[in-house]
């Protein structure tokens, strides 16, 4: 109504911070609005939309369920905190909203939500049909049961054009010719617009077959109760799954800080037409990002360093290889294998411990995802050139975490649950190089003891003869 007036100035508007709450009955939503007229506010409600104007805000929210039309709004202004309150009526009373806590989904327009399809000249018929197809073929979608050790098709399109792609869904081609020196300091990948898939793998390969150390993972084999400090550290999405009497209720417990909230409202909402294949190895790319987040969080007990960026890139070969993958073992195998060649820390058991925060997380659902690829954004957001992933893969796995169904998650959260996770997977002969180092340790000591009883025995001979050339015996008495 009013707004078609306000059109050419709603561009410069700001998009205010909100926060949703619900009862079983209402909506209750908090926009921050400070310095302006209370009483030139005008509000909307349409079915699932709500719309709030007051020069110079503008928020328009797609609901996951509908609002009463013919019910009458009820808001206040507090103007010392600068707070709109509003309270609605749903449409359905009982009904409850999903994903309330999901800011940039709630934030996407009419025209977003639709899937864009291909327009062609078709009859009224042929529509409905095709419409049919799509919505059986989307009902397949949800009900297909995935199995994560399974391997897939692995032949791309970009193979047989010669054009490589990457970043999020691999939507990003000849992005990097530009930053040749930027990207040449945290991608090792050499030329990633001309590498294909599974040369990056072999390149990645070999490259970690060559940065193993021995002498550094003993090392830390050997000194593994100085990390008490780590392995003791409670992440803060652990300490809430503790602090709960059931696990299944620590996700109620989780929210987005006004910090977190304001930088979920400045991302760009896109929809993401994903094949079945895609969406897989974007959620199995997400576990490799969570591990290289989770091992940065606790060997810096969640104090973010300098090094930080390079810790979180190098051991995700999403960023620093661009790879991709297709089974839960090759995620695994792969953050096994590069959280013991490249970080400051190599120790097994520190391994399993990090794969059980990544556990945790995903178990923990969208929210605490979020916030963690919130903080890997504002980590990366802080180095001079490796922002640049934040453009490829991390803004792009914020949002689509908003909208990926919860079914996905907890399928994929199940399937690291379930994974028992062994040394010989990593193809690095752990097992032998251990049992080599504690027999040639135990033959040190055996020789240390056998070495102190030969000298103890020798000193006694010695002290013998000792006695018997220097001592004059004593004569019987007479």
């Amino acid at each position: 109504r009013c707004y078609k007036n306000k059109k050419k100035s709603r561009k410069k508007m700001i998009t205010p911070l909100f926060k949703i709450r619900q009862d079983d009955d209402n909506l209750f939503i908090d926009i921050y609005a400070k310095f302006v007229k209370a009483n030139d506010v005008e509000i909307y409600v349409e079915g699932n939309m709500f719309k709030f104007y007051v020069k110079p805000y503008f928020l328009r929210l797609n609901l996951p369920g509908k609002l009463c039309e013919e019910c009458e709004e009820s808001g206040k202004y507090d103007v010392g905190e600068g707070i709109f309150h509003f309270k609605l009526k749903k449409a359905t009373p009982g009904e409850f909203f999903q994903d309330l806590d999901m800011v940039t989904t709630l934030m996407a327009t009419r025209k977003e939500l639709q899937i864009p399809l291909i327009e062609e000249i078709s009859t009224d018929l042929e529509k409905k049909l095709k419409v049919s197809e799509e919505e059986e073929h989307e009902e397949e979608k949800e009900e297909e049961d995935w199995d994560w050790c399974q391997q897939t098709s692995s032949q791309n399109v970009e193979d047989l054009t010669g054009k490589y792609k990457y970043g999020f869904a691999n939507s990003f081609q000849d992005a990097l010719s530009k930053f040749q020196e930027e990207t040449e300091e945290f991608i090792d990948i050499p030329s990633p617009d001309t590498t294909s898939h599974a040369e990056r793998r072999k390149l990645r390969i070999h490259h970690e077959n060559n940065h193993f150390n021995v002498e550094h993972y003993m090392a830390d084999y050997v000194e593994w109760d100085n990390m008490s400090s780590l392995v003791n550290f409670a992440p803060p999405w652990l300490s809430k799954m503790k602090n709960s009497e059931e696990k299944n209720e620590h996700f109620d417990m989780l929210h987005f800080t006004d910090e977190e909230e304001k930088m979920l409202t400045l991302l760009p909402n896109k929809d993401y037409l994903l094949s079945s294949l895609d969406e897989r190895k974007c959620l199995l790319s997400l576990v490799d990002l969570l591990f290289a987040y989770c091992y940065d969080h606790r060997t810096t007990e969640g104090e973010n360093t300098s090094e930080s960026p390079w810790t979180i890139c190098k051991l995700s070969s999403t960023l620093s290889w661009f790879d991709s993958f297709q089974t839960i073992d090759e995620v695994v195998v792969n953050c096994c294998r590069r959280a013991l060649c490249y970080p400051l820390y190599r120790n097994w058991q520190l391994i399993l411990i990090i794969w059980n925060d990544v556990k945790e997380i995903m178990m923990a659902g969208k929210v605490c995802i979020i916030k963690c690829l919130l903080d890997m954004r504002g980590i990366l957001m802080r180095d001079e050139s490796r922002y640049i992933l934040n453009e490829l893969y991390v803004n792009h796995y914020i949002v689509w975490v908003q909208k990926v169904s919860l079914q996905r998650l907890s399928s994929i959260a199940e399937a690291l649950k379930e994974k028992d996770i062994q040394k010989e997977v990593v193809g690095f002969n752990l097992e032998q190089i251990e049992s080599v180092f504690l027999n040639n340790n135990q033959d040190d000591i055996s020789s240390s003891s056998t070495s102190t009883e030969e000298d103890s025995s020798s000193e006694d001979e010695e002290s013998d003869q000792s006695l018997d050339s220097d001592d004059e015996p004593t004569p019987p008495p007479p």
